[in-house]
């Protein structure tokens, strides 16, 4: 079998490349006087407001950049001019001034304790925050590059768990489609997804097959999700979403296993034959008809070195976004690979494979093979990996690596 060479994803391709370069009106920048108020504040007001999540806020503040176009989203908008922390704000501090001026020592200490636990009530967003550096998060607001690299760079490889797919059944993997023109860019076809979802769930409700419409209903709030976090244009996914569509867009094999258990669904796995491999082997000696299907997303960096000039454009005008004042928009870039378990066949448990050429690749660390059998066969295009972008720890369809 010749390595993948499919011109719908060239096409996909070309087609993200005009979106990418076509600008949104979304978002406008502005100056946002709440983040520059409590800058200017008095470090003693916050302190006996908040306590330490004063200082953490302050200390956020001044490690990022408050120009960035997108500043005051981060924290689930908790920073925005018009939201109901910033009247908090100006409360405590009408309350703070004038205790302070009428010396009401005992009303200022049982205040700040009362504010404390308010604010952790109230604005549960706040204890998770920190600096970049700590948290690793909110990174796009970094003005400091390469700072934003080396944090990124201490990101590894995760396998995506599926089971919680697998556990839904055929019937859920069937729903989704098998390429992504839906997650492109500027894309609604998911809004027109939901409702024909909500009139699908409907009728099979008043035809009494409710175990059909709750499989639909149960998915219902993730699609909803989606369609509302669309940002500058780009659209939410899962990585287990992203990677069942991977497996479907390459026909990779199923399994069903029928339950026993009334009201489940049939349990099925997902497996890679060998014909996809051509002439890749993990034993020179034995060869299996398939393999289980084990998608992973690597770090972005993990593949700089075979990084198309095509992929490197991209990036680029994402560190650069021209409607974020030709700034950052993304945490992280991840590469989801469409790849399989590594089987250990030799009898000393160490992880081989024959490449292409006909050579054998062998390595003590499991990792380690996983990462270069996935890199040789993405360098040699077997596998065709998608590229996924975070922000605040939400994923994000860009295109495929290509």
């Amino acid at each position: 079998m010749n390595p993948i060479e499919d011109t719908n994803i060239i096409s996909f391709f070309d087609e993200f490349y005009k979106r990418i370069n076509s600008n949104s009106i979304f978002y406008k920048k502005k100056d946002n006087l709440f983040i520059s108020k409590l800058l200017n504040s008095d470090h003693e007001i916050l302190h006996a407001a908040f306590g330490d999540i004063g200082d953490k806020i302050v200390a956020f503040l001044k490690s990022v950049d408050i120009s960035h176009s997108n500043i005051e989203d981060c924290y689930d908008g908790i920073f925005k001019d018009n939201g109901e922390f910033n009247q908090v704000f100006d409360e405590l501090c009408s309350y703070y001034n004038f205790g302070k001026a009428n010396k009401f020592t005992r009303l200022g200490d049982l205040l700040q304790s009362f504010m404390s636990k308010y604010v952790l009530d109230n604005f549960k967003i706040l204890s998770k925050i920190d600096v970049p550096e700590n948290n690793r998060c909110n990174l796009r607001f970094l003005s400091d590059n390469e700072k934003k690299e080396k944090i990124r760079c201490q990101k590894k490889m995760q396998i995506i768990d599926l089971n919680s797919a697998y556990k839904k059944g055929i019937y859920n993997f069937n729903s989704h489609p098998n390429n992504f023109y839906n997650f492109l860019r500027f894309d609604k076809s998911l809004e027109n997804e939901v409702k024909n979802m909500e009139i699908k769930a409907k009728r099979y409700e008043d035809l009494g097959c409710s175990f059909l419409a709750n499989e639909i209903t149960n998915n219902l709030q993730s699609y909803h999700d989606y369609v509302r976090q669309t940002y500058f244009g780009f659209n939410r996914i899962t990585m287990s979403t992203a990677s069942l569509i991977l497996s479907r867009n390459f026909n990779y094999k199923t399994s069903v296993t029928p339950t026993i258990f009334s009201g489940q669904s049939d349990i099925f796995k997902i497996f890679v034959t060998q014909e996809l491999f051509g002439k890749y082997f993990f034993n020179e000696n034995e060869e299996i008809n398939g393999y289980e299907y084990e998608p992973k997303i690597y770090p972005l960096n993990y593949f700089n070195d075979i990084m198309t000039d095509k992929i490197k454009d991209v990036i680029s005008k994402l560190e650069n976004f021209p409607e974020a004042n030709n700034k950052s928009i993304f945490d992280f870039y991840g590469l989801i690979v469409p790849s399989v378990d590594f089987p250990v066949l030799s009898k000393d448990k160490n992880y081989s494979f024959i490449d292409c050429n006909g050579r054998l690749q062998v390595y003590q660390d499991c990792l380690e093979s996983k990462y270069e059998f996935d890199k040789n066969m993405i360098q040699n295009k077997y596998f065709t990996p998608i590229i996924v972008a975070e922000k605040d720890h939400k994923c994000y369809f860009i295109t495929y690596w290509i």
